[in-house]
């Protein structure tokens, strides 16, 4: 089986922690990557999969992360999920996982995003707290995380799929213990399948 990872690099802002390959301010190229990304899973498809085995693969894990991916219009999101199901045997558990940022996404967008077949969407929410946000640069406030959350359920992305997972940063210059523990509490309080926590470096 193959898990694949579609890299999405582009941001409406640049944050201040990232070292990912990621562009803020290009938001015009993002219909025509999408459209060179499609082009180069069906020519990875024709040429055999990732290992050039021949055959046509099965994907167990799709990952589409950057970047900010639900910066992607639906119908580039929907071209690239047409190259993937030309190419690749999607399983019938396949887990589909798309990176979004709060406040880039609407009801709209995250119902169609599920029509496609993602079923697990990771947010990054990063910190509750309004001040470590602003210091990274963030776009959103975390009622605007926590409205994401309540929309990423009213769309069907829940416990009967894969659900929602949220990023966390600790060690964030100027955190007070209490703090992070009062960000965990504000998270788990939306009741996210997952976390993932991340110690800033």
């Amino acid at each position: 089986m193959l898990s694949l990872y579609l890299h999405i690099p582009f941001c409406a802002s640049k944050c201040s922690y990232c070292d990912f390959n990621a562009y803020a301010g290009m938001s015009d190229l993002i219909a025509p990557y999408a459209r060179a990304l499609a082009k180069e899973v069906r020519m990875v498809g024709e040429a055999g999969g990732p290992e050039g085995a021949g055959e046509r693969g099965e994907v167990h894990t799709l990952f589409f992360g950057g970047g900010t991916p639900s910066l992607t219009p639906l119908d580039s999101m929907a071209d690239i999920f047409s190259a993937i199901r030309e190419s690749f045997a999607l399983t019938d558990d396949c887990e589909v996982t798309l990176e979004a940022n709060p406040g880039t996404v609407d009801l709209a967008y995250l119902e169609g995003l599920r029509a496609l077949g993602v079923n697990r969407l990771s947010f990054g929410v990063q910190s509750a707290q309004a001040n470590e946000l602003s210091l990274f640069y963030r776009i959103h406030t975390f009622d605007e995380a926590c409205e994401t959350v309540r929309l990423a359920r009213q769309a069907g992305v829940d416990r009967l799929s894969y659900g929602v997972n949220l990023d966390l940063i600790s060690g964030i210059p100027g955190q007070t213990p209490e703090r992070w523990k009062d960000t965990l509490a504000r998270a788990l309080a939306l009741e996210p399948e997952h976390l993932s926590l991340y110690s800033l470096s």
